[in-house]
């Protein structure tokens, strides 16, 4: 859903939101076997849970990086096919930062003054941060590929649970601010309006307070 005064870049924050829902359904499939709602015996055996799980966590970190291209499909189209040759997170992001440099979504929380007014603050800590995506995208990556059978087999150093993952991962895109490329429009978006629990995106030029 959308609230802008034009119709400017309409289409590509509508596909940015179009992206978010089905971030949640990616979040939603992986917390189902989190938190047993669906066994792991329905996959066979764990470790193919597992892999699943991590399938779904690596998409999602792909559309989290990729949203903020999506008002241009060309550029879009040209960057993930560049990615598909080369997947190290670093590379990727380093890529994304020279078309659009705040491609990152931007965390946000309503500060409440006096009366009915209130300004936006930069959300300082909990949330999945670049260097976040970087670890876990590559974490993802190592598990979902088969290895050398004859290699020395390398523990995961997965560094928090794939629950407080999740976590922090929605704490990223739970209210926040995008730009996107080649537009001077930035928006406030919600992974989840309190009123729809659909994704809702604002167009503003309000400044943020930092």
């Amino acid at each position: 859903m959308i609230s802008s005064s034009n119709n400017c870049s309409i289409s590509g924050i509508q596909k940015y939101c179009d992206l978010l829902e089905e971030i949640k359904l990616r979040i939603k499939s992986v917390q189902s076997i989190v938190n047993g709602d669906v066994s792991e015996k329905a996959f066979g055996d764990k470790i193919f849970a597992e892999e699943f799980m991590f399938l779904q966590i690596r998409k999602i970190l792909e559309l989290i990086a990729f949203g903020s291209l999506s008002s241009n499909i060309v550029v879009y189209e040209k960057t993930h096919s560049d990615y598909a040759n080369n997947w190290r997170a670093k590379n990727i992001l380093k890529r994304l930062r020279s078309i659009n440099r705040d491609f990152y979504p931007l965390p946000l929380r309503q500060k409440d003054l006096d009366g009915d007014q209130h300004i936006l603050e930069n959300v300082r800590e909990g949330f999945l941060t670049e260097d976040d995506l970087v670890h876990l995208y590559d974490v993802s990556s190592q598990i979902i590929h088969s290895t050398n059978p004859y290699a020395e087999v390398k523990k995961v150093d997965l560094q928090m649970s794939i629950d407080d993952w999740m976590h922090r991962i929605a704490s990223l895109l739970w209210f926040h601010r995008i730009k996107l490329v080649d537009s001077n429009k930035s928006w406030l978006v919600y992974l989840m309006h309190p009123e729809t629990g659909k994704s809702y995106a604002i167009q503003t030029v309000d400044a943020i307070n930092s």
